[in-house]
């Protein structure tokens, strides 16, 4: 009867594990905020603040132009804006261990206007990935996702 009880126990747990990973942890790998300002106010605004907060902008990708480029004319407007802390990364990167996590730089934050017209801005939640790791990849991650909430929190609705 234990056995039973244990079995029992065992699959309801890994059920509810799966349900959890499945139905969570997308909405806590990602986080997206509603912009206060208009699309291009929230741009200008965010690559602005990104600055004062330490990062570098490499590139802005309009991926609605991309997409016009190619015929496809029905997009709504996105950008990408890169951010990039050249001192973190190179700390993370000069370990072969966790090059592979070069696919993650710069980490791209985007804008963008909904068919309804609000104005979002999204990015991989890089304080929670931080939970998954230990050492310089932990701290560097912790960092930036502090810094990168100073950056978007005078345009987002709280």
């Amino acid at each position: 009867m234990t056995i039973l009880i244990f079995i029992i126990g065992l699959v309801l747990g890994l059920i509810i594990m799966a349900f959890v990973v499945k139905v969570m942890m997308p909405k806590m790998m990602f986080a997206t905020y509603k912009s206060k300002l208009d699309f291009d106010e929230a741009v200008s605004y965010l690559e602005e603040s990104a600055k004062k907060s330490g990062w570098i902008i490499p590139e802005i990708r309009d991926l609605q132009q991309d997409y016009i480029k190619e015929g496809l004319e029905d997009m709504t407007k996105v950008k990408i804006l890169y951010f990039c802390d050249p001192q973190g990364g190179y700390n993370i990167l000069k370990d072969d261990d966790y090059k592979k996590m070069s696919v993650m730089m710069p980490m791209g934050v985007s804008i963008y206007q909904t068919n309804d017209s609000q104005v979002k801005i999204a990015a991989m939640n890089i304080g929670f990935m931080s939970m998954m790791f230990s050492g310089i990849v932990k701290k560097v991650l912790q960092d930036g996702g502090k810094r990168f909430k100073n950056s978007v929190e005078n345009i987002i609705e709280k």
